[in-house]
């Protein structure tokens, strides 16, 4: 029953809950579900919460979810179970909902009225430590349609908490995708739901998320050159390597179809949209997109470009369609093919660097300093510098978390910088770099989420260690990618920024044929 008057939303239901509960007898007892919730609370567990807990029984979301992933419509004649047979936990852990709720609560707690706080939690409730099970039945087939209604009107309003549900449904709705055979979770989502908490080894939800066992992955957004920029690199790691390009929608098409020219099947190409923090069905929390909202106009087109093409290059990793992951910036230049380097995950009896650590980058050259001071970003010296334009990982729950919490911490940092324009100019693109973020994400997940990060050695990322390996500078524009130092012969793994000054400039006819990539005329614009 209604009982309030204006628009329904959340808000209004609580309220409403809060004037039927208060019309109950003192002794009676309140079930609040809504139409997509079943509770599982075995008969034993309601003689406990009477006479352990005052009434109240918590319970926990178990999200169910079809077997082909898609939003199905439900049959009359199967058993819910068998149409969605995947037991995940997408709610709270990757769209950020509250995934606890109150599905028991009594008309008088204490002498007192019980009062619902919001629709899950009520003021002033006793610590419950058990939960049970409620059965989560929220995405079949009108979900996306009732996401969307949800996302419209709160959208419509001009407070701060339909601003943040709004932001909240618009992430969600991002987890999907359209198409001729209905609405199905986009492959990001379904891996960040499928090893949320580490829930792939219950097999209860379902790992079968991945393209393929291992790729390499890079983010090319700055236009066509920084396209061809990144194949450059990715021909180097062979011809039967899996490849996915993260590009600006404008340049979607583009990144195909050079692709094809190049006869690179095993390459594809995917959106990546900075501005709205959206790749593959990358959800980033609600109150991290509504600050990045916020922030957008705070620079010059210059270094807009610089912080996108950042953010980018985390949400590529977030959106990665392979279990194990080769991250590379555009500018990096492998220097053994994929399988080579992969290989050099491996060790004696099937044993893999992967079990022991989760995510892999090298030490920038200044962590020779030793005390780092300011520049350790807030993490220990001991911990040294990363840098993450060559990154190894293998997909965690815990990965998850850490590239998130780089996301939010860049952001904050972006935020933090842009309101103080005396110190940090808004024109100077090297005063928003993503590192002293990812140094802190880094550190924090493996001191509190049980990241395992280790540093590879510098022979896989000889970016600032290049004057060391080989005697050139830094950054060359010679023919000299991956050359050994003369004395040392050291061997560089991947080089990096050796040759960013070297990309052909978009229409020079064959440009790219003398880059070895074997090109057939020039198919630049085709």
């Amino acid at each position: 029953v209604h009982h309030n008057d204006g628009p329904f939303s959340a808000v209004i239901k609580t309220k409403d809950a809060n004037v039927y509960l208060a019309s109950l007898p003192r002794d009676a007892l309140l079930v609040r579900a809504d139409l997509d919730e079943l509770f599982d609370a075995a008969p034993a567990t309601i003689e406990a919460a009477l006479r352990e807990d005052g009434g109240f029984v918590r319970g926990r979301f178990v999200d169910r979810i079809s077997g082909d992933w898609r939003l199905a419509p439900v049959a009359a004649n199967r058993s819910l179970g068998a149409q969605f047979p995947r037991r995940c936990a997408a709610t709270h852990a990757v769209f950020g909902g509250n995934d606890r709720k109150w599905i028991l609560v009594p008309r008088i707690f204490g002498n007192r009225s019980v009062v619902f706080k919001t629709s899950h939690n009520v003021y002033d409730a006793p610590l419950v430590k058990r939960t049970s099970d409620v059965m989560h039945y929220r995405f079949d087939q009108r979900a996306f349609g009732l996401l969307r209604d949800k996302r419209d009107a709160y959208a419509s309003r001009e407070d701060v908490q339909s601003a943040f549900a709004a932001t909240m449904y618009d992430g969600m709705l991002g987890a999907f995708a359209e198409g001729s055979d209905g609405v199905a979770f986009r492959p990001a989502a379904r891996k960040a739901i499928a090893y949320a908490l580490d829930a792939q080894s219950s097999c209860l939800c379902g790992g079968d998320v991945f393209e393929a066992p291992r790729g390499a992955v890079y983010a090319a957004t700055g236009g066509a050159d920084y396209v061809d920029l990144a194949m450059l690199s990715a021909s180097q790691l062979g011809r039967d390597a899996r490849v996915r390009f993260f590009v600006e929608e404008d340049t979607m098409r583009y990144c195909a179809d050079r692709a094809k020219a190049l006869r690179r099947a095993t390459w594809a190409c995917s959106v990546v949209d900075a501005s709205s923090l959206a790749a593959d069905g990358v959800v980033a929390p609600p109150a991290v997109s509504l600050k990045w909202k916020r922030l957008a106009g705070g620079w010059t087109e210059k270094v807009r470009r610089g912080v996108e093409g950042r953010i980018a290059g985390i949400l590529a990793m977030l959106a990665s369609p392979f279990e194990e992951t080769l991250f590379l910036d555009a500018d990096t230049v492998p220097c053994f093919d994929l399988e080579r380097l992969f290989r050099a995950t491996e060790g004696a009896e099937g044993t893999s660097i992967f079990e022991a650590y989760d995510f892999l980058m090298a030490h920038e050259f200044h962590t020779l300093r030793g005390f780092l001071g300011e520049e350790a970003h807030g993490a220990p010296d001991v911990f040294g510098l990363l840098n993450a334009g060559v990154a190894l990982y293998r997909w965690r729950d815990a990965v998850r978390r850490f590239l998130m919490k780089w996301l939010e911490l860049y952001v904050d940092d972006l935020e933090r910088k842009l309101a103080d324009p005396r110190a940090y100019d808004p024109g100077d693109g090297r005063a928003f770099q993503r590192q002293p973020a990812m140094q802190w994400a880094a550190f924090r997940s493996a001191a509190r989420d049980g990241l395992r990060v280790h540093a590879l050695s510098p022979v896989w990322n000889a970016r600032s260690w290049r004057p060391a390996f080989s005697g050139h500078a830094k950054r060359t524009t010679s023919d000299d990618c991956c050359a050994a130092h003369k004395f040392t012969s050291t061997t560089i793994l991947v080089d990096h920024h050796c040759n960013a000054s070297r990309l052909p400039a978009c229409g020079a006819r064959g440009s790219l044929d003398t880059a070895g990539l074997d090109v057939i005329g020039d198919v630049r614009h085709a």
